[in-house]
């Protein structure tokens, strides 16, 4: 069973029998999926959005057994599925997006947020809380609340790990240095996540996401319609004159 707490700023909050709080977070699906069928996509390929508690310092992803039968994230809460007496039936949000919620507040008092490298204009967002990256699948409300640089554009960014994004805001006069950069790092950090997400480097246009990675998953390529200079022959082009953008 699961409870709702509305908090006095509106907000809500959800927890478990025990009394802890429920959280959002992404991952590749485990081996055993057929122990957690309520997972649902996540807007990176091949990850999914999961709940999981932490307690007494343990990481623990809920299991179907931990939930109220035909448990579905992504419904709006109903009376049913609580403790008796807890009116839930006028609930706006749905359920993931509660658990979110949680993790969002939790992540905020624990970011650390430097720039990667001086002479790129990219952001890396490492967090202690382990499930801090799940904030992604609202990127907008990240932009919005961490006052990330939004240039009209989009963004590129990658989701290495449970604790570690990379976020860069496209600008139409961009030559190609900082994609290539924030590929590089993005290569260089994913084998060394203890949870990783994913390899890929993502262009983000409010909750519309598009894959820059080449067929086999890995590299980068840019399509034409992404905004960088380009050469007479349509080749994003390098800030050093050279054109192409495989990594």
């Amino acid at each position: 069973m699961l409870r709702i707490t509305t908090e006095p700023d509106g907000s809500s909050t959800l927890t478990n029998a025990n009394g802890a709080e429920i959280y959002a977070f992404i991952t590749p699906l485990p081996q055993d999926a057929s122990k957690v069928t309520y997972a649902k996509p996540s807007p990176i390929p091949n990850v999914h959005r999961m709940l999981a508690t932490l307690e007494g310092g343990h990481f623990n992803p809920i299991e179907d057994k931990d939930l109220p039968d035909s448990f579905d994230m992504d419904a709006k809460p109903t009376s049913e599925l609580f403790f008796p007496g807890v009116d839930a039936t006028n609930g706006s949000m749905p359920l993931f997006f509660m658990a979110l919620s949680n993790t969002i507040h939790k992540s905020l008092n624990e970011l650390h947020r430097v720039t990667s490298a001086t002479q790129y204009d990219i952001q890396l967002l490492e967090f202690d809380f382990p499930f801090a990256a799940a904030w992604i699948c609202a990127f907008p409300t990240m932009v919005q609340m961490l006052e990330l640089p939004d240039h009209g554009y989009g963004h590129v960014a990658s989701v290495v790990g449970g604790r570690t994004i990379f976020i860069h805001a496209i600008r139409p006069d961009n030559t190609a240095d900082d994609i290539m950069a924030l590929a590089a790092v993005t290569e260089q950090y994913y084998p060394m996540q203890v949870g990783k997400v994913s390899p890929q480097v993502f262009w983000i246009q409010g909750t519309k996401w598009r894959s820059l990675a080449l067929k086999e998953g890995r590299g980068l390529f840019l399509p034409e319609d992404f905004p960088v200079k380009r050469n007479a022959d349509g080749a994003p082009l390098m800030s050093d004159g050279r054109a192409g953008i495989r990594v």
